[in-house]
């Protein structure tokens, strides 16, 4: 009753902020304002734009994306190790891992529900998600005006990143996995769920508002995608320890690790896509590189081609 109650518990809270969010759109819009305010969070925010700006100027943009992304890597491996072996490992294993294998087991409904657990699991798996990073490749190269390569390379990054760093970070914990799937640390198809997933959308969006599309920039539709990214991911880790083919601590780290490599590739990605993330943050035009005012979407469009292309 515990883990079905918890597992509840997150499920109705992902829910209902995200009802929030789609019936009071000026609520996302309060959350990025305190993102963007005079408190802590906001400082905190202008520096580490203010210091991806240094970067892009001292290295170019893709110098700086190169940089960013080793960075957070490096960060990802550094902080998801020591939690797979301290806390999913030496700790969580017989604290946490299998007295709530053993529960579940001992409770897991039969019959229909896991035949659904079984077919919603499969959402996570390497063909869907695979097959989901292509899908982005493809409209993103349909909505870059140039330069289409560059959100194709930006996806296979991540692609590649989340791969070999699951399988990097199940080889330095080498924790073992249930008996009844060889499933280990951590979750692989929780961080194809939100960290590649959450970057195709985020990158999908964004490319949409350069081309001024309206949606795009409506608080009702990105709070709608943040949630269906978020109740994935949440809702992936569930059927993984309701099958049994992940310990409970498997998902949490799987979590962690799409969280780190999501913020971390969202921000780098700004290196090379500056209009992507806001405003203040466009390149000024020189004097000799005006264009005619056709929109908000053409100006931030061009305004990234035009540093992509080295004019900045």
């Amino acid at each position: 009753m515990p883990v079905v109650l918890c597992g509840a518990a997150v499920l109705a809270a992902v829910l209902v902020t995200g009802l929030v969010f789609l019936a009071r759109p000026a609520s996302a819009g309060a959350v990025a304002d305190v993102l963007r305010g005079g408190n802590g969070v906001g400082a905190a925010r202008r520096r580490f734009l203010a210091a991806r700006a240094d970067l892009v100027r001292t290295l170019g943009p893709w110098g700086a994306y190169a940089l960013l992304t080793t960075a957070v890597i490096g960060t990802t491996l550094v902080v998801a190790w020591p939690f797979g072996r301290l806390v999913a490992f030496r700790f969580g294993q017989h604290a946490i891992d299998w007295p709530v294998y053993h529960w579940v087991m001992a409770h897991r409904l039969h019959g229909g529900w896991s035949s659904l657990m079984s077919q919603v699991t499969q959402v996570g798996d390497r063909p869907a998600t695979r097959y989901f990073a292509i899908f982005s490749m493809v409209v993103t190269l349909l909505l870059a005006r140039r330069r289409r390569w560059v959100p194709v390379v930006l996806i296979a990054v991540m692609f590649v990143t989340q791969y070999w760093g699951q399988l990097a970070l199940a080889a330095l914990v080498d924790r073992g996995h249930p008996p009844t799937n060889p499933g280990t640390y951590p979750s692989g198809a929780t961080m194809r769920l939100l960290a590649q997933g959450g970057f195709c959308v985020f990158l999908i969006f964004q490319y949409a508002r350069a081309r001024g599309m309206r949606w795009a920039s409506s608080p009702r539709w990105i709070s709608a995608a943040f949630t269906l990214v978020v109740l994935s991911g949440v809702v992936e880790g569930y059927t993984r320890i309701d099958l049994g083919r992940h310990w409970i601590t498997d998902v949490a780290g799987g979590w962690l690790v799409s969280g780190l490599l999501l913020t971390g590739f969202t921000f780098a990605a700004g290196a090379v896509l500056p209009w992507a993330t806001g405003a203040g943050e466009r390149p000024e035009r020189r004097g000799d590189d005006r264009h005619a005012d056709d929109g908000p979407g053409q100006r931030d469009g061009r305004d990234a081609e035009h540093l992509q292309a080295g004019h900045h």
